[in-house]
């Protein structure tokens, strides 16, 4: 019988890999405007996937985007193998169940985003966030410290490609301190907690070595600080010049906040109708973000810098910005921050059930060290790490929230396998 299955398994697999290798090749590459950052290696892209772009080109010359496709698609479909694979045996999940989280797991290839065809550093993000899910919970599960230390590496290369990441370096300390053994913290587990500490410092030092040799400016990569101030600019008031010390930020911030109010998207623009003003933000976020404080910010300091230093410089000025921005505003701006990440995740009562099984899960764990308990405690921080990095310094569509859509239906699965099934199918 296991036979008979194990070939049906064979052929589903070999029927699932052929339809998405059909439709990634039919489908052909998926440019957007920031698709030419990457490949040209801007300097306001980190190194990951300028890098595996330029491999590419390297090897294939002029026909490296359709290599590319494959190798996004061959890297996603094992991901997202290796991922089922993990979770089905760490769950005991039934073969039916299986089958049903690798087309979960596949749905970014087909809708939306389709992330294969992207020319866009989502490609190779997703299975490496996948490969560091399915090894952290055969860590939890089977203690064994070499998964640990290969999510390490995972991560490394993960924050290289997109930098929202950094919230799994928290994630994976507290996996390590919810994995005692025998009610016991061992030598190794220390250890593995000052790798994870370290790997910021590491990321950082790794993203400021490629900006020296690739554009000769020893920098991180910068954008980071115009995304983050878009919400502070938004919902500040033209009086807020007076909370900066030095001249230049004073004349920076009225010069920004002049262009916004000249174009009515401040807070304080906002109209009662159509949009509520979390939408208002979200239909015009690119405006104020690239185009007002990126490109206009860089026309306040033009004629002083080449046009790689203006993206640095007018990135660490915009940073300057963000926090005396938010602490003068902080109760519009906490309120547009929470409104986001519950538009995120899909509404607040979402984000309650979110809250609700992390808590209930975490007592399981201090309680009872319950194993189903940490992968729903893990999973819903997964989603709520996700969603409030992103939501610091951007809308959160779909384009950075979609790496953990598949968490809650599959902790809905698990319980209801676990609560309605005394075991899996043979």
């Amino acid at each position: 019988m296991s036979n008979k299955f194990k070939a049906k398994y064979n052929l589903f697999s070999i029927l699932f890999i052929a339809t998405t290798l059909c439709f990634v090749f039919k489908t052909g590459a998926i440019y957007s405007p920031d698709s030419i950052g990457y490949i040209n290696m801007d300097i306001y892209r980190s190194s990951g996937y300028p890098l595996f772009i330029s491999l590419h080109k390297l090897i294939f010359g002029a026909f490296f985007i359709n290599f590319l496709l494959f190798s996004q698609f061959a890297l996603n479909i094992y991901s997202i193998f290796f991922v089922t694979k993990n979770i089905s045996n760490c769950l005991s999940l039934s073969k039916l169940n299986s089958y049903f989280l690798l087309l979960l797991f596949s749905i970014p290839f087909f809708y939306e985003t389709k992330v294969i065809n992207s020319v866009l550093s989502e490609a190779v993000a997703y299975p490496l966030f996948l490969l560091i899910v399915g090894t952290i919970l055969a860590f939890i599960t089977f203690k064994n410290f070499k998964n640990i230390y290969l999510s390490f590496l995972l991560l490394l290369i993960l924050i290289q490609v997109r930098g929202q990441f950094l919230f799994l370096v928290p994630v994976l300390i507290i996996v390590v301190l919810i994995s005692k053994i025998n009610n016991k913290y061992s030598k190794n587990h220390w250890i593995a907690i000052a790798f994870a500490v370290s790997i910021p410092f590491f990321s950082v030092g790794t993203d400021i070595a490629f900006h020296k040799i690739a554009h000769n400016n020893a920098t991180t990569t910068p954008w980071t600080g115009i995304q983050i101030s878009a919400l502070p600019f938004f919902v500040s008031k033209p009086n807020d010049y007076f909370i900066f010390e030095s001249k230049l930020q004073r004349e920076y911030f009225k010069y920004i906040y002049s262009n916004l109010e000249k174009k009515k998207i401040l807070l304080s623009q906002v109209p009662e109708y159509p949009l509520s003003k979390i939408d208002f933000y979200f239909a015009h976020y690119v405006e104020i973000a690239n185009n007002i404080i990126g490109n206009s910010g860089e026309e306040f300091f033009k004629n002083k810098y080449t046009p790689d230093e203006l993206v640095v410089v007018n990135d660490r000025m915009a940073t300057s910005m963000t926090v005396p921005l938010i602490k003068n505003n902080l109760g519009k701006w906490l309120k547009l921050y929470f409104q986001n990440i519950a538009k995120g995740i899909g509404s607040a009562k979402y984000l309650i059930l979110n809250l609700l099984l992390l808590l209930f899960s975490l007592y399981k764990i201090i309680k009872e060290n319950n194993l189903i308990a940490k992968y729903i405690f893990i999973g819903t921080l997964l989603i709520i790490g996700n969603i409030t990095i992103v939501a610091l310094a951007e809308p959160t569509t779909s384009r950075y929230c979609f790496y953990t859509n598949w968490i809650l239906i599959t902790i809905v699965m698990v319980l209801f396998q676990k609560t309605f099934f005394k075991k899996t199918d043979e």
